[in-house]
Formats: C-alpha cells, sequence, structure tokens
C-alpha cells in the first residue's frame, strides 16, 4: 500500500527556479530519446561537468541524480512531460523557460496552474487532495500581511482541502496572538517547536496510531519522535523551497522585521485580480489527461490580468508612483497614459521590465546611502545571528541571506566598489544569489581587489562544491583586471559558518603553489561568520574605517600562513578579528 501523502510539497531540486533554464537547456540536447536509464546517466554526468551545476551527481546511481532534477520541479511544473511512449518533450513552456524571457510571468502561469490532483499527483497517496497550492498561500497571504517560514511549514503545508481555507488562516491568526505572550526569542522558538509537533501529530495521526499497533503485534520498536522529527524537517525544507519558487513570479518581497513572505506594494491590485477571477476548485483532468497536460505545458495560458491593456497601463503608473516615491532623481520617462495607449502588450510589458529594473536600482542606492552611515549596523548584526542559529527558522532561503547580508556589511565598510552578483527585488531584498560560474561579490579598492565567496554549506560537501570553484573564480577576476592593464593585487576573501578543515588546507596550498592554470599563486582567506561578524563590530566601534586599514588586515592574514600549520592560521586570523585595528 502506498504511503498516504498529508502535506503538498514543493520540489526541493533543484532548490532554486533559476537553475532550471540552463538544466532544462542540456536536457533539449537529449529530446525525442527515451527517458530511461541510459539516457538519465548520459544527461546526469553531462551535468556533472557543465559550468553552471553547483550542486553534487550522484556516482553510484547518475541515473537517480538525473531523474531527481528532471521529475520533479521541471515535470511537475509543466517544462517537460514523457506521455509519449517515455520520450523526453520540452514543451511550449519548458521552451519560453530555456529564452529566458519574462520568467516571472512565466513562472507565475506556471504555479497557477500547479493543483492536485494532477496526472502526477493522481494516486491513492493522494486521496482528499483538492487544492490549488500556489493560490490558496497567495490568499493566505494577501488576507494575512504576509506569512512566514515557519508558517507555512506548520499551517499551509497540511492545507490539502481549499474548502479549509477558513479554518487554516483563523490556526494562523491564533498562533501568532499566543506567539507574543512570550517575552524571549528562546521561549517563542520553543512554543513554536511545540506546536508544530502537536500539528503534525494530528496531521500524521493515522500513520502514528498503526505504527502503534506494529509494534504491539510484533514487539518491534517504532520511534515515534523520529518519525514526526523526519516530518517536520521535511516541511521545513518544502516551505523553503516554496518561498524560493514563489518569489520568482515577482509578487512578493521579504520583510526586514518579521521575515514574512509579503506581497509588493506594486503588485497588489494584479494578486487581487488572479485572487478574485482564479477559479479556486482544480481542474477535472480524469476523462482526458492530455487536456490539462496541454494545459499545464501552454505558457499563455492562463490570461494574467496584465495581459490586459489597461491593467497594464495602471501596474505601470504605479511602478512609477513607486519610484517618485523613493527618489526625486528618477530619470525623466514619457509615462503619460496617452503616450501608454500608443503601445501594444508586449511594449508596454517591455516597459514595466524597465521600469522594474530601474526601481531594483533606485531601491539599492536607497540602501546603500543608509549602509554607508552604519545605521544599519544592529539590523545586519540581528540577521547574522539568526543565519548562524540552526534553531532559527525566521530566515528563508539562509544561503541567499547569508550573502546579500554580507554585501551590505562590505557596503557599510565603504571606501570600494561593492559588486555583488546576487539580483535584488524593489524593495532591496534579495531574490536570488549569484549564479554558477560566477563569484559571489568582487569588491575594487583604490589599492586592490578583494573576491569574496559565501557558503553555508558544511562538512565534506563544503569542499567539494566550492573548493575549486571559488579558486578558478579570483583567477578569472585578476586574469580579467590584468588584460586590462590592471596591475593591483587581487585576493579572496572566504567565509562560512563553520569553515571545512581541507578548505582550510587547500587555501593554505594555493598560497604557496604556482599553478598554471590559475597564473600564479591564489590567496584565499578563510574565515568563518563570527570572524567576520568581529571585523565589522570593530569597524563599527571606531566610527568606520578606510580601504588602507582593511588592505593592511588582509595582507597580514596572508603573510601569516607564513610559519604556521594552515590550523594555526586559521586560528590566528580568528583571534586578530578582535582587534584588526
Amino acid at each position: 500500500m502506498p504511503e498516504l501523502k498529508r502535506t503538498w510539497s514543493v520540489p526541493t531540486s533543484p532548490r532554486s527556479p533559476y537553475k532550471l533554464p540552463h538544466e532544462l537547456s542540456l536536457l533539449k540536447e537529449f529530446e525525442g530519446q527515451l527517458w530511461n536509464r541510459h539516457t538519465q546517466t548520459l544527461f546526469a554526468k553531462k551535468l556533472a561537468k557543465s559550468s553552471f551545476f553547483q550542486g553534487t551527481v550522484s556516482k553510484k546511481e547518475p541515473d537517480f541524480s538525473a531523474r531527481d532534477r528532471i521529475n520533479r520541479a521541471p515535470k511537475t511544473f509543466g517544462f517537460v512531460r514523457f506521455d509519449n511512449g517515455r520520450r523526453i518533450e520540452i514543451t511550449d513552456a519548458g521552451s519560453r523557460l530555456i529564452s529566458n524571457k519574462r520568467l516571472e510571468e512565466l513562472f507565475l502561469k506556471q504555479l497557477l496552474k500547479w493543483q492536485y490532483p494532477s496526472p502526477k499527483h493522481q494516486s491513492a497517496s493522494y486521496h482528499g487532495f483538492r487544492i490549488k497550492p500556489f493560490l490558496e498561500t497567495l490568499r493566505l497571504i494577501k488576507k494575512l500581511g504576509g506569512l512566514t517560514k515557519r508558517e507555512i511549514s506548520i499551517f499551509v503545508l497540511p492545507l490539502i482541502d481549499w474548502k479549509d481555507y477558513e479554518k487554516t488562516k483563523q490556526e494562523i491568526i491564533d498562533f501568532r496572538e499566543k506567539s507574543k505572550k512570550y517575552n524571549t526569542k528562546i521561549e517563542c522558538q520553543t512554543y513554536a517547536n511545540q506546536l508544530h509537533k502537536e500539528k503534525f501529530r494530528h496531521v500524521y495521526n493515522r500513520e502514528l496510531a498503526e505504527s502503534l499497533k506494529l509494534r504491539e503485534s510484533s514487539r518491534r520498536q517504532v520511534d515515534q519522535d523520529s518519525f514526526l522529527a523526519t516530518k517536520i524537517r521535511n516541511s521545513i525544507d518544502y516551505s523553503d523551497a516554496a518561498i524560493r519558487y514563489f518569489r520568482a513570479t515577482g509578487l512578493f518581497t521579504i520583510s526586514s522585521r518579521t521575515y514574512r513572505l509579503q506581497i509588493l506594494d506594486t503588485k497588489l491590485q494584479v494578486v487581487e485580480e488572479i485572487l478574485s477571477k482564479t477559479a479556486r476548485e482544480p481542474l477535472n483532468f480524469l476523462e482526458n489527461e492530455a487536456i490539462f497536460l496541454d494545459l499545464l505545458s501552454n505558457p499563455d495560458y492562463p490570461k494574467l490580468p496584465d495581459d490586459n491593456k489597461q491593467t497594464l497601463i495602471t501596474e505601470i503608473m504605479n511602478i512609477f508612483k513607486f519610484l517618485e516615491d523613493k527618489s526625486h532623481n528618477i530619470p525623466k520617462i514619457q509615462l503619460s497614459p496617452s503616450y501608454l495607449n500608443t503601445l501594444d502588450i508586449e511594449q508596454l510589458k517591455d516597459k514595466k521590465e524597465e521600469l522594474e529594473r530601474l526601481g531594483q536600482k533606485i531601491s539599492e542606492q536607497e540602501q546603500l546611502k543608509q549602509l554607508q552611515t552604519y545605521s544599519l549596523y544592529a539590523e545586519i548584526s540581528q540577521t547574522f545571528e539568526k543565519i548562524r542559529d540552526f534553531r532559527c527558522l525566521d530566515i528563508p532561503d539562509k544561503p541567499l541571506f547569508l550573502e546579500w547580508n554580507i554585501w551590505r556589511a562590505l557596503n557599510m565598510l565603504d571606501d570600494g566598489t561593492i559588486q555583488g552578483n546576487l539580483l535584488l527585488d524593489l524593495e532591496s531584498k534579495p531574490l536570488r544569489t549569484a549564479p554558477g560560474n560566477m563569484p559571489d561579490m568582487v569588491c575594487y579598492y583604490k589599492d586592490f581587489v578583494l573576491v569574496v565567496e559565501v557558503t553555508l554549506a558544511r562538512g565534506a560537501r563544503q569542499y567539494e562544491i566550492e573548493s575549486e570553484p571559488v579558486s578558478r573564480h579570483l583567477a578569472s577576476v585578476r586574469k580579467n583586471l590584468r588584460q586590462k592593464g590592471d596591475r593591483r593585487p587581487v585576493y579572496g576573501l572566504f567565509i562560512a559558518a563553520t569553515v571545512n578543515p581541507a578548505v582550510i588546507a587547500h587555501f593554505y596550498i594555493l598560497r604557496r603553489t604556482n599553478i598554471q592554470y590559475y597564473d600564479g599563486t591564489i590567496s584565499f582567506i578563510p574565515m568563518n561568520v563570527q570572524t567576520f561578524m568581529n571585523l565589522l563590530e570593530i569597524a563599527n566601534t571606531n566610527g568606520g574605517v578606510t580601504s588602507s586599514q582593511l588592505y593592511k588586515f588582509i595582507r597580514w592574514a596572508d603573510k601569516a600562513a607564513d610559519g604556521l600549520t594552515e590550523e594555526d592560521w586559521f586560528n590566528a586570523i580568528s583571534a586578530k578579528a578582535s582587534n584588526w585595528i
């Protein structure tokens, strides 16, 4: 008997929707072939060698890794299908994804069609499901002023029938009211953990009851706490993935104070129209599965509010007003309603995207002004603490927020041009991390250049996915500078929650070894997040620092390796950070 599903879930592989265009483009090379173990193995091996891939492929079961990447998100959201004799078919939606054009619109349309049951989710395992998860989550976010990762994992994932929406909404309201009674962070976390466990004990009551019967009949030890812990851990992973995929629609931002997933002010009218006009009842596909799959794979279905010209014009004017409120120095743009009416739908969408890019730039500039006064130091420090606390579930997509927070911290130090490769939304919140084959950040100072790499990966995986790429990134930056006649020395700064000893040893060796592939030695300074926080605290205490002071510390940290073991070198850097000026 198949395991009954008690929650909906968002595919966690790949974790980021922005990886899908590259991976699907690679799969297109196999289009028309049978999706069998042989083809899956070939695809996985090619994926592992690609420059954009940042994950790992199983050496023992590469075919499993391929199915994990393709049978989940691409198939669930209609980008690929195998209903023609199990042959690989990139759908029209998949081709649109590969083109990388209007991705937010595409993700929104595909997520609005995602439903349970579906041809992919119709077995007995999904008994009782009747929901469009994205639509009902959007409705909750609109009604409740946002949702946290914790709220999604406890309350929203178990919402499997849209008719239970009001009950779920009230549960979240009650949770928020009761949380106000606790004064400390630890008390709030304890209460939320207990509630999560109680909720999932109720959700999985049938499975828990059957496990007791099994234990009594066979005298086997069945650990119910471990069962619940696994389900809770999975729910947290699913809610994290949900936030990543939902934000790819362009409708949301993240609150700085509560870390709730919230609707952007400029998107409120669009969301209201979607909620009022989109049917809540899932489509019935049982009589003709192909019709449903055709709709799922159609990138032009359903029509969105801003497929209507007047709605699109209103949205453009709302974005422009948002920009005017943000800054008085916006470029002069012809945006009268009479002018906009002369444009067709595609031209209007181009205009909207142009304004959104401008808005992202203006929001970033406004944030930079705040950062350089150190007025955001307390917020940045608090965010670091939450990222480091593995028990804290407030922050969605911690790797993304760590990269953003370090970008903010380096900009607060100022005295240079900090080129982050992460993308920000209209509210200057992080939307996605640096794409593959690029450093996370490059800091250009008067006397030197600093390549910054950030990770939350731990253990052996940190060495596998970070050691060679970050060295290559530094070498690439240095090569590009030299080709332009720029002779500034280039250093690297590697920041992780915990730095793996193998990574420390790797950097220790590279600074001593002249490698032709890298055009010389590589100087990377490894440190953990706490050490970086100490650097920042000293800078704040001293009223700011200059790039010459930072350069002095970087040179010292590099040369400190001479005469020390790699472990002593790392410890010396950590110790110096508390008194580096």
